[in-house]
């Protein structure tokens, strides 16, 4: 908890904190590293200084004999806990030691030297900083506050009980506490500065977070230079193996570019984690396994790479992956199946549709009952609309599969809404339904695909009139808003419930009213135009209340998808203009 106060008379704290690094154990963590480098750098050199003080301001003040078993005391106790630290590999039982040790050989001092009335008094306060340098934590400031007070009551105690003459005032003891001022104060500000700007970039990882990792220290692009922690329980080999390029080569070759991506670009105080396997020591049987890890890397000089099993989570990825393989597997499986229906469907079903059609208009001859005509056009009506269900179907199968196909070409969005306009018109009249096509042609145009965007607008316009009752309105409007062109299609229709706005859009969804119940299809209209709307890179809102109305809004950019855009910009790249890839499609 403490770097002798005196340390900085030397000048040799700082000179010999590099060599203390060989009294440091192996087994020390390495977040408590930096701190038993500083403490035993004080202990090594703190005894020469504080024999120095003790000989020219106290020594006068004891006989011979006090003074050499004093000194030689201090000798033994400062690298007693240079040893106790190196074997242990902890600092708390040897900086207790130290405090301890340290305010009763200043209390000694201070008492010697004139008590309150001599400058070496001042030392007292040095305890509490020198605490704070070493360990670099509040706590470690507040027992150095509580060991300055102990010190300056004890050396009250130690006058009175050795009964100590009162020596005259010595003005130059000032020197000491002054020498101490100008060679600690630098050392002291540049501690502090290091500490506000580890805090600005980012913490070093806690001790009681690192207990059961392996913790390595790193230098550049990866050279292991210390390992610590749990390493030889996580890879099964001593340390030494794993120095420099060890533990690179251990890493499995399919995950190395992931982990020498996370180490590229680390900077101060950064943090980036990966997940590797490294592999093990062959077994009995000589085979080889991997272990998964998982990596988390501090950025500094030198960095900090701690690793954990993952095995665990190694395993849940694992299960993960294998559900969305198998979920793939399912979707794909029922999009074939789907497409493959739908196919052999659409050939009956055309044949009923054109013989049917050609029995309504008499071209097979004349019915003998007028219900035989009736019946006729009830298949024909009944045939186009599974024809109309199964293209829907086929439609939704290769959206959600990723193969429909949209080709991008500038068209005017006013013709577009027309021509849906005009398709729609004697559908809205049959229900008494006021049609209104508000698309102004300054609108001007949009890159897409037409065909699609004509589909969005006839699913949701005849999902408007059939969803308006008799008499009501149905309102198509069209703005340019910034890159995007918006167009809002309105009725005055039934309204929806927000339960039931929520699930819209999902295939085979419909409103559960009895209104609703009373209208043909299947709930895929409203999917189908979603979905155009995605590939699009568009987005789509809507917005309703029982009894309100509702309105849906659609948004797509005007420069067409960015997907698309990339494949036009790659081919004319590659020497086709865009009027040849027209052509071509």
């Amino acid at each position: 908890m403490l770097s002798f106060a005196v340390t900085s008379f030397t000048g040799f704290g700082a000179g010999v904190q590099n060599g203390s690094q060989h009294f440091v154990s192996d087994r020390a963590p390495v977040g408590e590293r930096p701190a038993q480098v500083r403490l035993a750098a004080s202990l090594l050199v703190g005894p020469f200084a504080l024999a120095a003080v003790w000989i020219v301001a106290a020594a006068t003040s004891f006989p011979i004999q006090v003074s050499v078993a004093t000194l030689a005391v201090l000798f033994v106790c400062s690298w007693s806990a240079v040893a106790i630290v190196n074997w242990t590999g902890r600092i708390g039982p040897a900086a207790a030691g130290v405090l301890v040790l340290a305010a009763g050989l200043l209390s000694w001092i201070i008492a010697a030297s004139g008590g309150f009335s001599s400058p070496v008094m001042l030392l007292a306060l040095a305890i509490a900083p020198e605490a704070w340098w070493t360990m670099r934590t509040r706590r470690s400031l507040v027992w150095g506050a509580v060991a300055s007070a102990a010190t300056l009551a004890g050396s009250s105690l130690v006058q009175f009980a050795a009964d100590l003459p009162a020596p005259e005032f010595v003005a130059w003891h000032w020197l000491i506490p002054g020498l101490y001022s100008l060679l600690a104060g630098p050392r002291l500000i540049a501690a502090s500065r290091d500490v506000i700007v580890a805090r600005s970039v980012g913490e070093q990882p806690r001790v009681e977070d690192v207990i059961d990792a392996a913790v390595l220290q790193f230098r550049g692009v990866g050279d292991i230079v210390e390992v610590g922690g749990k390493s030889g329980e996580l890879f099964g080999v001593a340390a030494p193996l794993l120095l420099g390029n060890g533990l690179f080569d251990r890493v499995h070759v399919g995950d190395r570019v992931a982990y020498l991506h996370a180490l590229s670009g680390l900077a101060v105080g950064e943090v980036k984690r990966c997940h590797i396997r490294v592999r093990m020591p062959a077994d009995a049987s000589g085979n080889v396994h991997y272990r998964p890890l998982s990596v988390e890397m501090h950025g500094g000089s030198p960095g900090l790479m701690l690793l954990r099993d993952d095995s665990v989570e190694a395993e849940l990825r694992r299960t993960i992956a294998e559900l969305r393989e198998q979920l793939a597997e399912g979707e794909v499986a029922k999009a074939r199946f789907l497409a493959t229906v739908s196919h052999e469907l659409r050939t009956p079903l055309n044949a009923i549709i054109g013989f049917s059609d050609m029995m309504a208009f008499g071209l097979a001859g004349e019915f003998a009952e007028p219900r035989q005509a009736e019946y006729t056009r009830i298949i024909r009506d009944s045939g186009r609309h599974l024809l109309s269900v199964v293209n829907a179907i086929l439609d939704i199968s290769r959206i959600e599969s990723r193969a429909y196909s949209i080709k991008c070409d500038p068209f005017r969005f006013a013709d577009a809404a027309s021509a849906c306009h005009e398709m729609l018109i004697m559908q809205a009249r049959e229900k008494s339904i006021e049609l209104r096509n508000d698309v102004a042609p300054s609108t001007g145009e949009i890159n897409g695909d037409r065909r699609a965007v004509q589909q969005i607008l006839i699913n949701l316009m005849s999902n408007a009139i059939k969803f308006t009752p008799n008499g009501g309105t149905v309102h198509l409007s069209a703005k340019r808003s910034g890159p995007n062109l918006v167009f809002e299609i309105s009725d005055t229709g039934i309204g929806i419930d927000q339960d039931d706005l929520d699930r819209l859009g999902r295939p085979f969804v419909q409103l559960r009213n009895d209104y609703a119940r009373e209208q043909d299809g299947v709930g895929l209209g409203l999917s189908i135009a979603k979905g155009l709307v995605a590939l699009h890179d568009g987005a789509m809102t809507i917005s309703s209340a029982p009894g309100a109305g509702t309105t849906v809004t659609v948004k797509l950019p005007l420069d067409g998808p960015a997907v698309a855009a990339d494949e036009d910009n790659r081919l004319e790249q590659e020497g086709y203009p865009h009027a040849e890839i027209r052509k071509s499609a």
